[in-house]
């Protein structure tokens, strides 16, 4: 039915993929496009072509626990012992 909206989940991590980039020193973008084709039970066709947009998360950063009122060095040799 027109409107009616069918939830899908690709898993991407077998691709080798990069992140979307957009007008890369005015020369080149890259996007990508996943193309669905949806068949029926009466066996009719239907098809979509979408773009994606693809991102990288973020770093995590792992702030080291504060140690008292001890000096930086003594705190790095501490950290690189474990």
């Amino acid at each position: 039915m027109k409107g009616e909206s069918i939830p899908i989940r690709v898993f991407l991590a077998g691709y080798d993929l990069t992140p979307t980039m957009r007008d890369i020193n005015k020369k080149f973008s890259v996007k990508y496009y996943l193309n669905l084709v949806l068949v029926d039970e009466e066996e009719r066709r239907y098809f979509k072509q979408q773009e994606i947009t693809l991102w990288r998360k973020g770093e995590r950063v792992r702030k080291a626990p504060l140690m008292g009122n001890q000096p930086y060095q003594v705190r790095r040799n501490l950290r690189e012992k474990k």
